[in-house]
């Protein structure tokens, strides 16, 4: 992820794909994704981890969901480090979760810049999630079905040459 922010995330727009439907990560931001290249600049207003979004936010249509990349620089690892020390010191520290700390900064006056992108990623929140982005990725990989039996591989390479005579 490319950005001069202390702090910044990356936002799906699309809200769409099935495969990453959750009630999880609803990311409301300062303005929607008109797609355009290199646009102004956008920074997250509030993250949701389910239902913790305030009536004001809640009842806006959420931007899009984060997808769990945050980056941060320079001067941003203290700042995160001061706020992580704050946080800590709540009774219900053991049962925060990553919205709970971008929101807090948020709380804090930082700003995260978003970086929005469309489909093209995989939610992984439990085992079973990692399991399909497994199977998901193994399925991607060229060769894939034939990286186990040299006989296949040498007939994919077989085919390709007699493709090229």
């Amino acid at each position: 992820m490319e950005s001069e922010a202390a702090f910044s995330v990356v936002v799906d727009s699309s809200l769409t794909d099935a495969e990453n439907a959750s009630v999880r990560d609803f990311a409301w931001c300062s303005a929607s994704d008109d797609r355009g290249l290199f646009g102004s600049k956008i920074v997250l207003r509030h993250l949701s981890s389910g239902q913790d979004a305030s009536n004001a936010i809640a009842s806006q249509t959420p931007h899009g969901r984060w997808v769990g990349l945050l980056n941060v620089r320079g001067a941003g690892r203290e700042r995160l480090q001061a706020v992580m020390s704050q946080l800590q010191a709540c009774p219900d520290f053991d049962s925060l979760d990553m919205p709970a700390l971008l929101n807090a900064l948020i709380e804090a006056g930082e700003s995260i810049e978003v970086q929005y992108v469309h489909d093209h990623w995989r939610g992984v929140n439990d085992l079973e999630d990692f399991r399909r982005a497994g199977d998901f990725a193994h399925a991607q990989a060229p060769f894939a079905a034939a990286a186990g039996n040299p006989a296949d591989m040498a007939n994919a390479t077989n085919a390709a040459g007699g493709a090229a005579r």
